[in-house]
């Protein structure tokens, strides 16, 4: 009968699936496992495809003195078809078996030849998965590239929908037919520019790439009143020509001041976005944008009169394809979370259909008495940067 030999108090992060017919090769495995792998070891082509069906191991080890050139040559082709992921394939076989078959024919990683010399093996098992995580590195950064820049034209083509459509208005004469009446719109339009060209000087100076689009090398105290002051500016034309009254509402004074720690264009992308998700799903009534304090903590809150969001439709609100018939793919809210987390505050959601939205942005006062990003953090970033 096939046995499997396993040591479960092992890493499964080292996990390695060892196959070989011989009985007198399980020295072979413990051999491995005193050097900290989680081997597993099976004894026919039939146990690997069932070990393969429930788990992934890190690495396939063949012993192919065990079997014919044709079963091992089959049994590979059928490993490379049964798992849509890489395994490394690490083979122990004679010379002639090289010689007969090229390495990449078989699509193997690599192989070692008999007698195993066992330090040899280890540098060999090794050197094979550390080039399979290079190689998941490289496919992990190369899958999140997809989403960054999914990002990217997201916060570039919100702005400049929002500057086409008042553009558009003011050629129909909505806000006036004269320089004096639109120079007001016009400098709207001018700052949101700036913002937009702020956000590309980010990804140009600094490392846009992360999954929240913070540089923490441009940590700094943001008044978050100035940040929603000019969000108010940016969008009030857009809001007066659909007839949505667009609001601000502060406080003469907070418990703890409101200034943040954190990247203040990562604060201006979340704040623009919330506001211009409500704007674009309110058609008449009004959108309020409010800072204000419950307790300690310091609340950004965008109110809307629009269409409401279904219940059962909110716990999927943040995550990053999530689409429905009314809104659409809502990505800005994916990003506005990730920003938000990034910045130690929480994301909170009231919405009823036929009766608006509220979302909270929930920054929570820290043991330092401070917003934000771990003050700590923030003081080192603050303290390297005034020494550049």
């Amino acid at each position: 009968m096939d046995t499997l030999l396993e040591q479960n108090n092992q890493s499964q992060d080292q996990a390695l699936l060892f196959l070989s017919s011989d009985v007198c090769s399980c020295s072979l495995s413990l051999f491995l496992q005193k050097n900290g792998y989680h081997v597993s070891q099976v004894f026919s082509f039939l146990d690997v495809i069932t070990y393969l069906d429930k788990k992934t191991p890190k690495m396939l080890l063949i012993d192919a003195l065990q079997f014919t050139d044709a079963e091992i040559f089959d049994l590979l082709g059928l490993i490379r078809n049964f798992k849509k992921i890489h395994i490394p394939l690490l083979l122990i076989c004679e010379l002639d078996f090289v010689k007969h078959f090229d390495a990449l024919e078989i699509n193997i990683d690599n192989f070692i030849l008999h007698p195993v010399n066992y330090d040899e093996l280890l540098a060999r098992i090794s050197l094979v998965l550390q080039f399979k995580q290079f190689i998941d590195d490289k496919e992990a950064k190369l899958s999140y590239s997809h989403i960054f820049f999914a990002k990217l034209i997201h916060d570039l083509y919100n702005p400049l929908l929002a500057n086409s459509r008042v553009l558009q208005f003011v050629k129909e004469g909505v806000y006036g037919n004269t320089l004096d009446e639109i120079s007001g719109v016009l400098d709207s339009i001018s700052r949101s520019n700036e913002s937009l060209m702020k956000l590309l000087d980010t990804i140009s100076l600094r490392s846009y790439l992360s999954s929240n689009g913070l540089d923490l090398y441009k940590i700094e105290r943001v008044n978050l009143i100035s940040i929603i002051e000019s969000t108010y500016e940016q969008l009030k034309s857009l809001s007066a020509a659909k007839d949505v009254c667009l609001q601000m509402q502060l406080q003469e004074s907070y418990h703890y001041g409101c200034e943040i720690f954190g990247d203040s264009i990562s604060l201006w992308r979340m704040i623009f976005n919330l506001v211009f998700n409500a704007l674009k799903f309110t058609k008449s009534g009004y959108v309020k944008l409010a800072l204000i304090n419950r307790e300690n903590n310091l609340v950004l809150e965008v109110a809307d009169s629009g269409v409401g969001i279904p219940r059962e439709e909110i716990p999927f609100l943040f995550n990053p394809y999530w689409y429905d018939k009314v809104s659409g793919m809502r990505f800005g809210l994916h990003l506005v979370k990730s920003i938000a987390e990034a910045h130690r505050a929480t994301v909170e959601v009231i919405s009823e259909i036929g009766h608006g939205s509220v979302f909270s942005i929930i920054f929570t006062l820290s043991d330092s008495k401070t917003y934000g990003i771990d003050a700590n953090l923030s003081e080192r970033v603050l303290s390297s940067g005034s020494n550049e």
